[in-house]
């Protein structure tokens, strides 16, 4: 990616099409018949085995007038966008198109400023600066249509322009097959002087670690730690009130009570 163009590409012509499930493929059965699974185009991505979660596109900007330009620069450059900073960052509302409200207006949903807490967002340490994890979001839904018709109303819209500093492309899938959860993080860094760079970040993590035969021994392996546990705390506590401070006097128990509750 190297401009808004690309991106807006990228995201119509990669992510889309990778990510989503179009509904338009055919599988065919040992039977010989044909499947249309066109049930299965609301929320699974394109390999039909995973479910796609929420995809969002995140964004953080400067404010207008943010630097000043050298004199000598002011009649090219009259305005003068600095660089990201999560102290000086735009953050208020606006209409579509980045238009300021005007009394009693309601702000369009993308061009909504929501704080890191409300998003529960973590800041990001890239290339050009820290983002916090707060921003403008826009919601791509699960379903293909959906998200081209959101990505060619964010472009019209001009959602993505000079005062634009990082995009976060955010997705998040599940496969029920082996219960892991898989977070896709990309940003696209908007240098003020042009151009992007890109990063990108997969983890999975395994929420429900109980689940098939394994998740039982783990119950069971658990259980009969926390048992000796107790008895050990049981046996410790009853001999210490029994030799009271002679208890302490004994450097290998007071060595041992240590490293339980290290």
């Amino acid at each position: 990616m190297n401009g808004y163009q690309s991106f807006w590409s990228y995201i119509k012509d990669v992510l889309i099409t990778e990510i989503y499930f179009n509904g338009l493929e055919t599988f065919r059965l040992e039977s010989g018949e044909f499947l249309y699974p066109l049930e299965l185009s609301n929320g699974f991505i394109s390999d039909t085995t995973s479910f796609l979660l929420g995809v969002r596109l995140r964004q953080l900007r400067m404010k207008r007038n943010s630097c000043t330009a050298p004199k000598s620069l002011k009649d090219n450059f009259p305005e003068c966008i600095s660089s990201y900073s999560m102290y000086s960052d735009e953050e208020e509302d606006f209409k579509s198109g980045w238009k300021q409200l005007k009394t009693e207006e309601t702000p369009d949903e993308a061009f909504t400023y929501q704080s890191a807490l409300k998003l529960a967002g973590d800041s990001s340490n890239l290339i050009f600066g820290t983002y916090s994890g707060g921003g403008y979001v826009a919601n791509l839904g699960r379903e293909s249509r959906n998200a081209t018709n959101i990505t060619e109303t964010l472009k019209l819209s001009n959602w993505i322009e000079d005062q634009t500093r990082v995009v976060f492309i955010e997705i998040l899938i599940m496969n029920p097959n082996t219960q892991l959860y898989t977070v896709i993080n990309q940003a696209v860094e908007f240098f003020a002087g042009g151009g992007t760079f890109g990063k990108q970040e997969i983890r999975s993590v395994k929420l429900n670690k109980y689940s098939g035969s394994n998740g039982t021994v783990l119950i069971i392996l658990q259980a009969i730690t926390l048992l000796f546990i107790a008895y050990f705390l049981y046996s410790e506590a009853k001999e210490l009130i029994y030799n009271r401070l002679e208890y302490f006097k004994v450097v290998f128990e007071i060595h041992i009570v240590t490293a339980v509750f290290n």
